[in-house]
């Protein structure tokens, strides 16, 4: 038998030389209320991300018995990108059964110990677009990290001295996924349009659906459909009207949400979240913190909410 030691390859990150999934949210700013004299929300959106979005803050989540310290790292602010970067990640304790060998008695034992596991992903936002880009860690519940950074941007905006802006984190559709479901739903017994208030006020794209959001003074409201035939079900041609049009023009830009229910051609009951169908894409990664970050910026400032209008 050789002398010789034996080496181990270093493992490397779990990111490393990888297509790593990406979740795609955008982060929405809404004022706390109307007529707020005591200060204007900041005109610049990056620059009051930077202010709001705390590093280093502790944000503990509880799941499945376990709960996860969550904590931001390695802020990268660009303004040659325009873009904002990180490194999200969780500690947690957590107790497994493991053999030890016991000296004194020299003998094997089994006992409980308690052991400390991590886990961390870049993310990157873009100044420009709003987007938020989130590296899925395979440990990662996939809606945590966006609850997490929202929770952040919240306490940050309450260390303000005057806040002045709901934040909010929410999913991109993913249009194509959208539309396969409607293609494989034989008949659609029911959708709904949860709308919220945009900020800053105004699209023309959806001009309606606002003016009468501030006739009311209303800051959402729910939009649900139900079939007058329910054997037919709705119709999914969301091109004929105005409203329709609006309402998935505020659905593409995160001002909207899609929850909807149908029937497949089996029978099967289908039914469809925004919330759980974000849009996502593969990102390769190489193997270095700086590198794989470097990579996400770059994917992040080349994506735009209108990528999908040209599939």
């Amino acid at each position: 038998m050789s002398d010789e030691p034996l080496v181990t390859e270093a493992k490397k990150p779990w990111f490393a030389d990888r297509d790593v999934l990406v979740l795609m949210y955008r982060i929405n700013r809404r004022p706390i209320a109307q007529g707020n004299f005591f200060a204007e929300q900041p005109e610049d959106f990056l620059d009051h991300l930077v202010e709001c979005l705390l590093f280093g803050e502790e944000i503990v989540t509880t799941g499945r018995g376990n709960s996860r310290t969550w904590i931001l790292g390695n802020s990268d602010f660009s303004t040659f990108t325009q873009s904002l970067a990180g490194w999200i990640g969780f500690g947690t304790e957590e107790s497994e059964l493991r053999d030890d060998y016991d000296e004194s008695t020299k003998s094997w034992r089994t006992g409980e110990v308690t052991i400390e596991r991590r886990a961390t992903a870049p993310f990157v936002v873009s100044g420009v677009t709003q987007l938020l880009f989130i590296a899925q860690h395979p440990d990662f519940s996939e809606n945590v990290p966006r609850h997490v950074i929202e929770r952040l941007l919240e306490a940050g905006e309450q260390r303000r001295e005057h806040p002045t802006t709901i934040w909010g984190v929410e999913p991109v559709l993913d249009r194509g996924g959208f539309q396969q479901w409607l293609d494989e739903t034989n008949v659609l017994e029911k959708i709904t349009f949860e709308v919220r208030l945009p900020n800053p006020d105004g699209e023309e794209l959806f001009e309606e659906v606002l003016d009468h959001l501030n006739k009311m003074q209303a800051g959402s409201f729910k939009h649900t459909l139900k079939p007058r035939n329910p054997e037919v079900g709705l119709s999914k041609d969301f091109t004929q009207d105005s409203i329709s049009k609006q309402l998935m023009a505020m659905v593409q830009r995160t001002y909207a949400q899609i929850v909807a229910k149908g029937t497949g051609v089996s029978g099967s009951i289908r039914t469809y979240n925004q919330n759980r169908k974000v849009k996502r894409e593969r990102v390769h990664l190489p193997e270095g913190h700086e590198a794989a970050t470097q990579a996400l910026v770059e994917f992040g400032i080349s994506k735009t909410l209108e990528d999908d209008d040209d599939e």
